[in-house]
């Protein structure tokens, strides 16, 4: 049970330590419903990590929950429902398992939908000659993943970011 003092040893005013307190203790329901509520309506981004984690371990205790939460139009549009559409499964879990069958496939598909920049082609997708514990991936390739990731125009925002305790800039 977290304490009002433990909130505080976050880096939380008293005040608003009091005011957390009252909203943690009013969640109910699954550790995930707690999380989810807690993440959605408690805690900001402009509270300390600390007390993010200390509510996070309050919650779940030593099992490892989800964090994140996708909402439903986040995953209608992901890049990996799009693939299990592709190849009519019906389920995450069938895509996870077609994935472990056909990893080569799988990354195949990933690098031309992500549109992943190679400045020289890889030769070799997967190299398991010494065994699946020493993958070789994307043998003989060269690339600087900066060119895949900034192909927005210029014009858009291409990095967000905030400093602890400060605004997203």
């Amino acid at each position: 049970m977290i304490q009002r003092a433990d909130i505080i040893g976050c880096g939380v005013s008293g005040p608003e330590a009091a005011k957390l307190l009252a909203q943690i203790e009013a969640l109910s329901g699954s550790p995930e419903a707690r999380w989810r509520e807690a993440a959605r309506c408690i805690l900001r981004p402009d509270h300390p990590f600390a007390l993010h984690q200390l509510l996070y371990r309050a919650i779940y205790g030593s099992a490892d929950g989800p964090v994140f939460f996708p909402e439903p139009a986040d995953i209608e549009h992901a890049h990996m429902t799009a693939l299990r559409r592709e190849l009519g499964l019906s389920s995450h879990a069938a895509l996870f398992a077609w994935s472990v069958a056909e990893r080569e496939a799988f990354w195949e598909w990933t690098v031309a939908r992500l549109k992943i920049r190679f400045r020289k082609p890889y030769t070799q997708l997967l190299d398991l000659s010494q065994g699946v514990e020493a993958p070789k991936w994307f043998v003989g390739a060269e690339m600087n993943i900066a060119e895949s990731c900034f192909q927005a125009p210029v014009d858009q925002t291409a990095i967000v970011f905030q400093r602890e305790g400060g605004q997203l800039e």
